[in-house]
């Protein structure tokens, strides 16, 4: 799976902005993927976020989840963007919940939306590429399966989607 980065910088009393991992009522998720992992939890969906940021190659993603189990620890998430040619275009890993909220502390059958900012790498080529997601066991690096295997390619990673990366940033999904 590569290193995990994690790397999170915390502002004390913070007050404005998004919380990283937070309870969401009633979200209105773009990107519905609705798979069940492992039978611990569901990737309900995802959305891309289209603020300033976009501009300085930096990807602001919102990921859903809902426990619905127990749940394995430690675990990883992984963010894999594939150019045409099937190839990684790059490889995003960080330990699901920052460490900050470990696995076991999510509330059961509540959705919560976890906000990832990804540097994509000065040297990534413009075009489109397409993004699987999945969560990994942090102690042997083995993908937890996915019930539904219609939502995964042949690898068992969740296919998210494609998103359009040009000269300037993000461009569209």
């Amino acid at each position: 799976m590569g290193a995990v980065d994690d790397v999170v910088l915390f502002k004390k009393d913070y007050q404005k902005g998004h919380r990283l991992c937070e309870v969401v009522q009633n979200p209105k998720i773009e990107n519905i993927i609705d798979a069940n992992i492992d039978n611990q939890i569901m990737f309900l969906g995802y959305d891309v976020v289209k603020d300033d940021i976009a501009k300085e190659k930096i990807l602001h993603l919102i990921c859903y989840w809902k426990r619905t189990g127990e749940l394995r620890s430690p675990l990883g998430l992984f963010i894999q963007f594939l150019g045409a040619d099937k190839q990684n275009g790059f490889v995003k890993n960080c330990v699901f919940g920052y460490r900050v909220y470990p696995p076991e502390s999510l509330p059961r059958d509540q959705v919560i939306g976890v906000h990832h900012y990804i540097l994509l790498p000065s040297d990534m080529k413009t075009g489109s590429y397409s993004m699987r997601t999945g969560l990994f066991s942090l102690e042997d690096g083995e993908i937890l399966s996915v019930s539904d295997k219609a939502k995964t390619d042949n690898l068992g990673r969740i296919v998210l989607g494609d998103i359009l990366i040009g000269q300037g940033g993000i461009l569209e999904n």
